[in-house]
């Protein structure tokens, strides 16, 4: 058939439907086929911009490698911002925005604070940001007043400039990253918030700038995995109670910079659905207590600062079973990327042995770490 009866016969949204299935090599080929294959590929190619593509290996794993030219496609919106309405996910290091990253990597069209806005504003289809880094002194990211009324997830290493950001988008946002760094401490002025709406399925940042969603009256069913880190901060209520709310809460990482009596009393009142917690302890941890928010726990991802490897090796089998002995469906224990135990079945009578697998170990890390902006296929 000809191209003028293949064209004239075949959908539009079916075609562009087969093309959304291809990688980004691919598709910088089927670009090159006609001008309607162009447009769409094009369309598709500046649909996701991320630092990482992934494809499958002959063993059926997903392996991930670095996008080391995803810059050029960020530099090609920011100079022909007709590009931006394509654009619904977007991956970029903040360093690059500001030429800091190498002279290699510059912006043929340098950024401001001023021009910036101009460049978010080309698009209004949004659905996920991810800004890595931090912001050279002296610049912001020129997000004062932009809005994007698509935008679902949002990762910023570098928010407090952007608070007010974040709180225009906080009610529609379904996945919240702020820095893991333990010595920021960034707090979300709630306020006049309507947090009855403001709940994300998937938190991960400080605990203080969680814990205004958690005492208010939040949407009690979205929750699925949260990670809180840094400082317990003064005036704040000692318990996690609240988080019972979320009956759909399947992940929790407590990972706070405080002693064991706080530790305990965050967890007195907390939900059963929690999976791993951190204390910092100098003695056998009390894992009983610890575990008892936590009967229907699994997978569990015990952190305790204070112990040596060769420690952890030692006593690690022994804390295995104790904690067991209060999550008796629990199939794994893991307490670092190199020491685990897991079991074949649940009960008393099961075995504990040693996992001596680092590559499932990290699977049951990966499943904790829900991405903002996800890896293309290649």
């Amino acid at each position: 058939m000809g191209e003028r009866g293949f064209t004239r016969s075949f959908p539009h949204e079916l075609e562009r439907e087969i093309l959304g299935t291809l990688g980004q090599n691919d598709l910088t080929r089927t670009a090159l086929v006609c001008r309607r294959f162009r447009d769409t590929s094009v369309a598709l190619l500046f649909r996701h911009i991320a630092r990482w593509s992934v494809h499958v290996d002959d063993d059926g794993d997903a392996v991930y490698s670095p996008l080391s030219t995803s810059f050029e496609a960020v530099f090609r919106v920011f100079e022909d911002t007709t590009l931006g309405r394509h654009v619904r996910f977007l991956d970029v290091t903040i360093a690059l925005l500001f030429e800091t990253a190498g002279a290699d990597l510059a912006c043929a069209r340098p950024l401001t604070p001023e021009t910036l806005p101009t460049v978010w504003k080309s698009m209004p289809g949004l659905v996920a940001l991810c800004l890595k880094g931090s912001t050279p002194t002296g610049e912001n990211l020129g997000l004062q007043d932009v809005t994007f009324p698509h935008l679902r997830r949002l990762r910023l290493d570098e928010p407090d400039s952007c608070i007010e950001f974040i709180m225009r988008h906080l009610h529609r946002l379904q996945n919240l990253r702020l820095p893991f760094d333990t010595d920021t401490e960034v707090t979300l002025p709630v306020g006049d918030l309507d947090v009855s709406v403001a709940a994300p399925m998937h938190y991960q940042g400080p605990f203080l700038a969680f814990m205004p969603l958690l005492h208010a009256d939040s949407n009690a069913h979205s929750l699925v995995s949260c990670t809180m880190i840094g400082e317990v901060g003064s005036g704040i209520v000692p318990t996690l109670a609240p988080l019972a709310r979320h009956e759909s809460l399947r992940h929790l990482t407590i990972a706070l910079r405080t002693n064991q009596t706080t530790m305990l009393a965050l967890l007195r009142d907390c939900p059963t659905w929690g999976k791993q917690h951190k204390v910092d302890a100098d003695v056998d941890p009390p894992w009983n207590r610890l575990m008892r928010p936590f009967p229907n726990a699994v997978n569990i991802l015990p952190y305790v600062e204070s112990w040596a490897d060769e420690v952890v090796l030692e006593r690690g089998l022994a804390w295995a079973k104790a904690i067991a002995e209060t999550c008796k469906d629990a199939m794994a224990v893991i307490f670092s990327s190199e020491v685990g135990f897991t079991r074949t079945s649940a009960g008393p009578d099961s075995k504990w042995e040693s996992d001596e697998d680092p590559e499932a170990v990290k699977l049951v890390y990966d499943e904790l770490d829900v991405f903002v902006v996800y890896a293309v296929p290649r």
